[in-house]
């Protein structure tokens, strides 16, 4: 039986591409959602390490830090849109975040720090030496002070790609794996009259469709095709990122930590997230042992009891960069041809508005109440 046409494919079954598809079928449209491989082997979303750390992570544009504080604050309202299970499975909690100041000389700066956030209207306080002792007697005695970010949170992120996974397609997406996609078609020529025909996979077989969105992550520019809108593989880049799991005997601290070298993230079974490396370095997926070692030896100076966690397990991801290390949320020259990618150090905060920016922008009506025109395809496009 022939399936009919759909309404609009998406390219990447990530994170990103399971929260577009789900806001488009929740309107009414046939989805279809491509992956090059297995759902998750690819995925940046399930190499990371689930901060949700929208005032932790530091952010120079102001739209960029409102887009993320926008998302982190939705988390539990889509949550409950993946099932009623879903916040439990995929270890959400809203934990707080900490920065930690180790030397006298780091203490002014995030004193800085909190007093900005704080005048953004956001939650933050300055935590003292003695105060962050006293209240997280697990941190090393060496601390100075911290930056505590009450609202911010941590998830599981491969627990999150499976329970966001199973409510795609409980809405009806249409998850196809094992597709490689070589190149959008079009119809039409020149920049401005060509319109999306549909997507040819590596092994000749082509889905035709009038809308795709390309939700691919660090491989989103390497899709060919492209060039003509003037947009490169390197419009978005991949930057390589290991981590290490110690495993401890039960959760050392609920917080977030992030400090000289490291930031941890912790589970309820008494793994530590430990990151992250960032290496230009391509798609290469070779480990460090050395990278490791500093890692845990980071990791063990914010959090001394980590001396008796070994390390149990060591990835690598690759987060999607674009020259300016914003995300790129729009339509190309080519109509019906939308980029959802180069989320960078945020593709897990960012799911759930991101799901909504796609949506928004794919049935013209008006994007989540924050600013994206930093994040349009003009500041990135390659010169003529």
């Amino acid at each position: 039986m022939k399936h009919p046409r759909p309404d609009v494919i998406i390219v990447g079954a990530g994170l990103t591409g399971c929260a577009s598809a789900l806001a488009l079928s929740q309107r009414g449209l046939r989805i279809v959602m491509v992956e090059r491989g297995t759902v998750g082997a690819f995925a940046a979303s399930r190499a990371a390490a689930g901060i949700l750390g929208a005032q932790l992570e530091r952010h120079a544009a102001a739209a960029m830090q409102q887009l993320c504080v926008l998302s982190r604050d939705r988390y539990p309202g889509w949550l409950e849109i993946l099932g009623a299970r879903a916040a439990h499975d995929s270890e959400y909690r809203r934990c707080g975040s900490l920065r930690l100041a180790m030397t006298d000389d780091e203490v002014a700066p995030l004193q800085a720090e909190v007093s900005q956030q704080r005048a953004m209207a956001l939650r933050a306080q300055w935590l003292s030496g003695a105060d962050t002792r006293h209240r997280f007697p697990q941190l090393s005695p060496r601390t100075r002070g911290a930056a505590w970010y009450p609202d911010d949170a941590a998830i599981d992120p491969a627990a999150l790609l499976k329970v966001t996974l199973a409510a795609v397609r409980a809405a009806g997406v249409e998850v196809r794996e094992n597709i490689d996609v070589a190149r959008v078609s079009f119809v039409g020529e020149g920049i401005g009259n060509a319109r999306v025909k549909g997507i040819v996979a590596r092994d000749g077989s082509e889905l035709l469709c009038e809308r795709v969105v390309i939700a691919a992550g660090s491989w989103s520019t390497l899709i060919e095709g492209l060039e003509p809108l003037r947009i490169t593989p390197t419009t978005v880049v991949p930057v390589r990122g290991q981590l290490v799991q110690l495993r401890a005997p039960r959760m050392p601290i609920a917080p977030v930590v992030e400090g000289p070298g490291a930031y941890l993230s912790t589970r309820r079974d008494g793994r530590v997230l430990v990151g992250a490396t960032v290496e230009r370095v391509g798609f290469d997926r070779t480990l460090s042992p050395q990278a490791a070692q500093q890692l845990q030896a980071a990791a063990v100076s914010l959090l001394p009891s980590l001396q008796q966690a070994p390390i149990n397990d060591n990835w690598c991801g690759f987060r999607a960069a674009t020259a300016d290390l914003l995300p790129l949320f729009d339509e190309t020259l080519a109509r019906g041809l939308m980029l959802c990618t180069g989320h960078y150090r945020n593709g897990v905060l960012l799911a759930p508005i991101s799901g909504q920016v796609v949506a928004a922008c794919v049935l013209q009506e008006a994007p989540p109440p924050t600013a994206l025109a930093p994040f349009r395809l003009a500041r990135l496009l390659a010169a003529d």
